[in-house]
């Protein structure tokens, strides 16, 4: 086959056979240039469809974070206002409606110290489900709170101490005159040279008594009667209320 190839090549000049080389290496040369641009071309539709795809997952990844990032701030504005509704007793359903879900429930352990309903109790835990539930565990909290200390006499002195220090401020702030502040302080040394005399009058305790003092008759009344409202009131133990 090559030798007739060459044979039918040989009535060819040299500078034919020249030629045809030369065609042929510039037509070898075109064709290796078209697949290199196809190649490059290739690997730029490849880069560009990666970049694009980073993109993307960029685009994703910083909303996704930005979602995380609203949700754990709506999260952290509920258990704040959660705690703050909690602490404060807040009995208002509909304020407690702007923080719970209506199948809302809190888990939290049996507790000889708080009083709570025997129908809360499942599997040796606390079980409040409902706004309803959490007003009066709310309740339960004011009331062992108020009660720290009601029947220590120094304890009962300190909150006096406290207030009249708070009322002195208070006058001394408000530009009340100098006899009545001298009138004040005298009576805040007389209350404190008394301490803690139980036989103190009750206009004394009224007028003198810390707010915190002052109003937890009603404070706990109120509270008493949300615990006591509910039947099957008890305390830790199932022995009674508090």
């Amino acid at each position: 086959g090559g030798r007739s190839k060459r044979g039918g090549n040989s009535h060819l000049s040299q500078e034919e056979r020249a030629k045809q080389n030369r065609d042929r290496n510039r037509e070898h040369a075109r064709s290796t240039r078209l697949r290199k641009k196809a190649y490059i071309n290739k690997l730029k539709e490849l880069a560009e469809g990666l970049h694009a795809q980073r993109a993307e997952e960029t685009r994703k990844r910083r909303v996704a974070i930005q979602h995380l990032s609203e949700k754990q701030g709506v999260r952290r504005t509920v258990v704040r206002d959660f705690l703050k509704f909690h602490a404060a007793y807040e009995s208002d359903a509909r304020k407690w409606s702007t923080v719970l879900e209506d199948d809302f429930w809190l888990k939290q352990p049996v507790t000889p110290y708080r009083s709570f309903r025997r129908v809360e109790i499942d599997q040796e835990c606390r079980i409040s489900r409902g706004v309803e539930a959490i007003i009066r565990d709310a309740a339960s909290m004011s009331v062992m709170v108020e009660e720290i200390g009601a029947r220590s006499t120094r304890w009962m002195q300190i909150k006096r101490e406290d207030f009249l220090i708070r009322q002195e401020s208070k006058h001394h702030g408000s530009g009340v005159s100098s006899s009545t502040t001298t009138a004040t302080t005298a009576t805040s040394q007389l209350l404190l040279r008394r301490g803690g005399n139980n036989n103190t009058n009750g206009d004394q305790q009224g007028q003198h008594m810390p707010h915190s003092i002052v109003r937890q008759s009603s404070r706990l009344q109120h509270a008493v009667s949300s615990l006591s409202s509910s039947s099957g009131s008890s305390t830790g133990n199932g022995s009674g209320g508090e």
